[in-house]
């Protein structure tokens, strides 16, 4: 059966592709911070509306094999409480968002993430009320629906409408520009989202 994944056609032609957002978060590891870069580089390509070629399935394979080598050499998943706030939410939504992948692929729809949901959970309590969300509105909603779906329900939702509410977004359009600024695949992370978005809507 197809999957999202098979959808995405979009490559870089070259490397003078520009990002339409880039990385502002402030005291954000630089290792961290050009890890987020290249997963954005490829990501604003998947999401460029360019339908002339289909990535290569082992470009596509090197980068996921690559992002993930890097996140755990730079800090191992058990011991992502140990880093700074703003790092700890970096090093966790990218675990995600390689999860979300992973999800989409090879059969692992039904796959657990404990240890990813556990160290989400713990990222989105630590830096929940800092005054530059934007990285954890990113968190929520690309965590929300995946790795965290299984959690007390009105907790995530408390949670999401708590940041919206501190980030002043106006309306799906603005949060979507908001965690697309991030590494964020359209085809993929647009529908759960705003299906969460929706959800939290009607939370009372």
């Amino acid at each position: 059966m197809a999957t999202v994944l098979d959808t995405l056609i979009p490559v870089a032609p070259t490397s003078s592709v520009e990002l339409k957002h880039g990385v502002h978060m402030n005291g954000l590891n630089s290792t961290l911070t050009q890890i987020m870069q290249d997963a954005m580089f490829v990501t604003s390509c998947l999401n460029s509306g360019n339908r002339h070629a289909r990535m290569d399935p082992h470009i596509f394979s090197e980068f996921i094999t690559s992002i993930g080598c890097r996140l755990l050499e730079f800090q191992g998943l058990e011991d992502n409480e140990t880093l700074e706030p703003t790092d700890q939410a970096c090093h966790a939504g990218m675990a995600t968002f390689l999860s979300t992948l992973y999800i989409q692929s090879g059969g692992r729809r039904y796959m657990k993430y404990a240890l990813i949901s556990t160290i989400t959970k713990d990222a989105v309590e630590k830096c929940s009320g800092l005054d530059d969300n934007d990285l954890l509105i990113w968190l929520l909603f690309l965590a929300g629906p995946s790795v965290l779906a299984a959690l007390e329900r009105e907790w995530l939702l408390s949670k999401v409408r708590q940041e919206l509410e501190n980030s002043g977004a106006l309306g799906w359009v603005d949060v979507h520009l908001r965690v697309s600024s991030l590494p964020w695949i359209n085809a993929l992370h647009d529908a759960p989202a705003k299906r969460l978005y929706d959800e939290v809507c009607t939370f009372v």
